[in-house]
């Protein structure tokens, strides 16, 4: 079932805030970047076996360090399996596909990155 939520961010130098509200309850996070809150969110909220509906839940997508600074992880690589990544995405637009958890995010990641590593 949908949740109403809403999510505000703010910057102060290199430190992000945000507050995440999901019908009655209130979450806050601040962090280096987004893809720090949005990981923070989504530990907590796989407890509740909720997920959040965007490219940054997908388990085929993952920042590199210099997308997260030079975005402030507002933006994350689309994974194709076997290529080198070169599909950038908004971390936050709305996707129903691949919707993961964090650990088979990383999971999926470390996969994609040892079979590039073979091919290289």
């Amino acid at each position: 079932m949908p949740l109403d939520a809403a999510l505000e961010t703010y910057q102060i130098y290199d430190e992000f805030f945000t507050k995440l509200k999901i019908d009655n309850q209130v979450y806050e996070c601040n962090a280096v970047d987004m893809y720090a809150c949005l990981e923070y969110y989504r530990l907590l909220l796989e407890k509740q076996d909720t997920f959040i509906l965007c490219y940054g839940s997908r388990i085929d997508t993952y920042p590199s360090g210099m997308l997260r600074d030079m975005s402030g992880g507002f933006r994350t690589y689309l994974l194709v399996w076997g290529e080198l990544p070169t599909i950038v995405v908004n971390l936050l637009d709305y996707s129903d596909e691949k919707i993961g958890t964090v650990k088979e995010q990383k999971d999926y990641y470390d996969k994609w990155r040892a079979d590039i590593k073979r091919k290289l």
